[in-house]
């Protein structure tokens, strides 16, 4: 199941166990991708963005569920990743 949300970001692979992707729509002006535990911990940020792919190495992560969670230019977006 990829995810995706009424703006229009896709996550796929979803559920994955290695490259995961991140598409950003070109209407959506993204500030940071953080990537981030259920509990809320931050494990991965990216700044100063001027692309809308970004591909996530996830081998390092343990198998779990995981959130994606997006700051824009009209608030922040959350998606829900599956680490196998």
């Amino acid at each position: 199941m990829d995810e995706k949300n009424d703006l229009g970001f896709q996550l796929y692979p979803n559920p994955g166990s290695r490259i995961i992707q991140l598409i950003i729509p070109a209407s959506v002006l993204p500030k940071s991708v953080q990537i981030r535990s259920v509990a809320g911990s931050l494990i991965q940020e990216i700044t100063a963005l001027d692309q809308t792919e970004f591909a996530f190495d996830s081998a390092r992560l343990e198998n779990g569920v995981y959130l994606i969670k997006i700051v824009h230019n009209t608030g922040e977006s959350v998606l829900k990743f599956v680490k196998q």
